[in-house]
């Protein structure tokens, strides 16, 4: 509620007289004449001054009533047609509700004077000192105002002085309109004026006849002053100009020019919270040409109820608005909440099925590898205890010695090569290299005592020659290693000690090694059998990684930044990932990270060899690809569903606005 002050200037604000030395004169008599005297009243306090009389407050003093007695100045100087006007246009209207009501007339006392009921609300005036309106407030009385308008003119009667000082309130704040000094019939000739900001420009003429729309501007005026605190085009530099003048006529013109030379008032439409229809109703009363106006005071008090009304249906518009988004987001966001819940079981769903699959599949993996490990040791093993190959050893001659060693290499390299076997090579006891299959003289005669495959040890480098040979006591598997022969092919070395003759099928001595290297990429073929390919990757949704003692021997893709197999412990087995797969019971994760492939996640499950404990086969499935029927079934669901909920929206919003076209009040 704004607090300014409203445009006040006594000299300008008072209604206009017609003549102003009379009025003079008129004051120089009632000066000093003291307290004045009514007949069966007793006067309380004077309430206010205009320019042919004063207001006092009154008693009945019969009943005690309180009420307002007007008393014009000594007869001297009394305009006895403005009373007889004034008086005979309260009689007109003493039925209506918003006029205030007339209770006696005294003609004939010293001071002429009529009764009226007093109203304590006091005037629009007395409140607009305190506060400005707020726009419901202004809309309201606006409407009580121009009920009161339209009754005066369906009784043939133009108020013509309509402001602030003459809109009295009663206690229930109900408008009352007074003060009929300057009221005129419909088509009543002769001078009126009004108050300056408040009268309409053609009245701002001594020989101007006002019509109903005269006061229709002066309703919009009132409102402007109710809403910012000043009537329309008044300001301090305006109140000044009209105050210098010499003359009433003078006056009257200067008001008039500065009218219709100034741009239409604005400062109504800056009010916070008004609305455009009330905006429309004010501009349209306050409008400079009679035409542009509303023809009359009942076309005023259709287009405050139309907007009341409307406003009112409003809630209701906002209801029927709000109601169907309420209920649509209301069950929006239930089956948001059960499609996520749906989405969330059907993806869990798919990874249990997928984990379970893939410990399956570990299972067979794990067993077959085994299995084809174990065949091959005991194929090496059984060869390596041959008779023929154990008496090879107690040959004195070196050449005959080598060259038995080649031929039983041969025939052991063209009896297996068809089983994933690389390499043959048999050893004496001091590591000398006695025959390779196929044959490589680089081989022949060289030491292998720092290689796994002869001393069952950690392999050291070529150059760290054991100052004593020591070969492997017990058939085994070395870690893998990349051959230097053409296509650089991972191999591993399944080795077995070859005893004397007379030893028997173990223990000591061990008088050489027999050693055949296993092609891995051939010799887990098999495993892309059980792996799941797409045509537009590189990498198997579902593929299966083999580690030996911590040394990664087989995965399919590792990312271009990865080591490439052989990969050491350090880039895969000991990764915190890795280690707590493999800490679980069972080994699972559904959200394994893959340190070979960083940045992707899968669906793990692992299963040492039972036979190898040492080696380890692991199942991973991209958990991405896995539910990927499941995200793709859920974008297109939530397709629909935005599809539909956008239509859904769109039929609330034609309805809406369809029901708004229909309830809305039409304009001014």
């Amino acid at each position: 509620m704004s607090s300014n002050a409203p445009h006040s200037n006594p000299e300008i604000d008072e209604t206009l007289v017609q003549d102003e030395d009379e009025l003079r004169s008129a004051l120089r008599r009632n000066r000093g004449s003291g307290p004045p005297k009514v007949p069966g009243y007793r006067l309380i306090r004077e309430l206010g001054r205009g320019a042919y009389g004063e207001v006092w407050l009154g008693t009945d003093v019969n009943t005690g009533r309180e009420v307002a007695i007007k008393l014009f100045f000594h007869d001297g100087g009394l305009d006895w047609p403005l009373l007889r006007r004034e008086v005979g246009k309260l009689v007109q209207a003493v039925t209506e509700r918003r006029v205030v009501q007339l209770l006696q007339v005294g003609w004939e006392a010293e001071r002429p004077f009529y009764v009226m009921e007093y109203l304590e609300g006091g005037s629009l005036a007395d409140r607009l000192e305190l506060r400005t309106f707020k726009p419901e407030e202004v809309a309201e009385l606006m409407l009580q105002i121009a009920e009161g308008l339209a009754f005066l003119h369906s009784k043939a009667i133009l108020h013509c002085d309509l402001k602030p000082a003459n809109i009295l309130l009663d206690s229930a704040g109900q408008v009352r309109l007074s003060d009929f000094g300057q009221a005129r019939a419909d088509g009543e000739g002769g001078p009126t004026v009004g108050t300056f900001f408040y009268m309409p420009p053609e009245q701002a003429n001594l020989s101007a006849r006002p019509d109903v729309r005269s006061d229709i501007y002066a309703l919009g005026a009132v409102a402007h002053a109710l809403l910012t605190g000043r009537p329309p085009y008044a300001s301090e530099k305006a109140s000044r100009d009209l105050a210098s003048s010499s003359s009433l006529a003078d006056r009257i013109e200067r008001y008039r020019e500065l009218i219709e030379h100034a741009p239409a008032p604005d400062a109504h439409r800056k009010v916070p919270g008004i609305d455009r229809a009330l905006l429309d109703i004010i501009d349209r009363c306050m409008a400079k040409d009679p035409g542009d106006r509303f023809r009359n005071a009942q076309q005023v008090v259709g287009a405050l109820r139309r907007r009341r009304e409307s406003r009112a249906r409003r809630p209701l518009l906002i209801a029927g608005l709000l109601g169907p988004l309420i209920l649509a987001v209301a069950l929006g966001g239930i089956g948001s909440f059960a499609f996520d819940e749906a989405s969330t079981a059907a993806r869990q769903a798919i990874v249990d099925r997928s984990l379970n699959a893939n410990l399956g599949i570990a299972q067979v993996v794990s067993a077959a590898v085994d299995r084809n490990l174990s065949a091959t040791q005991r194929r090496v093993n059984r060869e390596a205890e041959r008779m023929d190959l154990r008496a090879l050893f107690d040959l004195t001659d070196e050449d005959e010695r080598r060259q038995q060693a080649q031929t039983l290499t041969d025939s052991f390299y063209g009896l297996y090569q068809d089983r994933f076997f690389y390499s043959w090579v048999l050893a004496d006891a001091d590591a000398m290299a006695l025959a390779r299959s196929p044959f490589d003289a680089r081989v022949i005669g060289h030491g292998y005592a720092y290689r796994e495959w002869f001393s069952g040890r950690v392999e050291a480098r070529s150059g760290d020659q054991p100052v004593m040979a020591t070969p492997r006591q017990d058939v085994g598997l070395t870690l893998a290693f990349r051959s230097t022969a053409e296509g650089q092919p991972i191999l591993i070395s399944v080795a077995a000690p070859v005893r004397p003759r007379s030893a028997g099928a173990a223990g000591p001595p061990v008088t050489g090694v027999l050693a055949a290297t296993l092609h891995l990429e051939t010799f887990n073929e098999w495993l892309s059998s059980t792996e799941i390919r797409r045509a537009d990757s590189e990498c198997p949704d579902r593929f299966v990684i083999l580690v030996n003692r911590g040394q990664v021997v087989r995965h399919p893709c590792p990312a271009p930044s990865a080591p490439a197999p052989p990969v050491g412990p350090e880039s895969f087995f000991h990764q915190p990932s890795v280690q707590e797969l493999l800490n679980r019971t069972p080994m699972e994760s559904s959200d394994f990270l893959d340190p070979l492939r960083p940045g992707e996640r899968f669906i793990a499950a692992a299963r040492r060899l039972d036979g190898h404990p040492d080696w380890v086969a692991l199942v991973l499935q991209n958990r991405q690809a896995a539910v990927a029927p499941v995200e793709a079934l859920t974008e297109r669901l939530a397709s629909l569903a935005r599809i539909a909920g956008g239509l859904g929206l769109a039929v609330v919003a034609a309805l809406w606005l369809l029901l708004w076209r229909v309830t809305r009040s039409p304009g001014p």
